[in-house]
């Protein structure tokens, strides 16, 4: 919810040639936040109009705006740029959090990611070690070599990506990591209802494989006002990794991170409903 759960800040989606007391009102908080920043928008003051009227100007503010808080640059105003300009808690998330699970061995995080989302499904529950059994059985039957699947090691490999994906009908989607957004995220927990899978593409120099890097479960995308102004965007995971395993992780900081690691890829996989066999 946002803010005080009002509908218009949850639903809110205003965009040029929006007219009205919305758009009034987002004017006045632009400017404020241009005050409080030492910014200059592109007017000949500086400041923007406050007059009600979504035009080019507004637009390039709300870009302005968005490219400097890590949001989807599109000057849309929605809820996380509204949440954002208000100062405002904005949390979108799914309702499950039960047990964190750990995972038994340093490059299967993979397989404790997927037991922790598949206990969605309680007619199917799997430990991380029958994931694994699962990932290398099917393998076989499509004709891809157990172990280029799934390492000894434990770890899932970029063709062992693919036969997960069909084994549990989870659809991939690639994308670079600097361009991970709330929005798109948020998008999908909705379209979901259900907890995404969130991991990296390496290169694994003792086998030789691409594998897959280190897997979160993600639960939720919230902004939060912390202190003053640090406002900021962060995701909730299940992390195997690291105990306790709930944990918020600034969208900043993923960012970071993959510059830093040169894992430029993070795949999303998204819950259609999981038909096993």
């Amino acid at each position: 919810m946002a803010g005080k759960s009002d509908p218009f800040k949850f639903n809110i989606r205003v965009m040029r040639g929006s007219q009205g007391a919305e758009v009034k009102e987002i004017q006045q908080k632009l400017n404020d936040f241009a005050l409080a920043n030492s910014i200059r928008w592109p007017t000949k003051t500086g400041l923007l109009e406050e007059d009600g009227i979504f035009g080019s100007n507004t637009e390039k503010a709300v870009r302005d705006f968005q490219n400097r808080k890590l949001l989807l640059v599109d000057g849309l105003v929605g809820p996380f740029t509204f949440a954002m300009l208000s100062q405002e808690d904005f949390v979108v998330g799914v309702a499950f959090i039960g047990i964190g699970v750990p995972q038994n061995d340093i490059r299967k995080c993979w397989a404790a990611a997927t037991e922790y989302w598949l206990k969605h499904q309680p007619a199917f529950p799997l430990s991380q070690d029958e994931v694994i059994e699962k990932v290398r059985e099917h393998a076989a039957l499509v004709g891809v070599n157990m172990d280029d699947a799934v390492l000894p090691s434990g770890a899932l490999t970029f063709t062992g990506q693919r036969v997960w994906e069909k084994k549990f009908l989870i659809k991939g989607i690639s994308e670079r990591a600097e361009t991970v957004t709330a929005e798109f995220a948020a998008k999908r927990l909705r379209r979901s209802g259900k907890p995404l899978m969130m991991g990296d593409i390496e290169f694994d120099t003792k086998s030789m494989h691409f594998t897959i890097g280190h897997v979160r479960v993600l639960l939720g995308v919230q902004c939060s006002f912390l202190t003053p102004g640090d406002f900021t965007i962060s995701f909730s995971f299940m992390d195997p990794f690291f105990a306790p395993h709930f944990r918020s992780i600034k969208l900043s900081e993923l960012h970071k991170s993959s510059a830093k690691t040169a894992k430029r890829e993070f795949m999303t996989w998204v819950d259609f409903g999981i038909v096993p066999t």
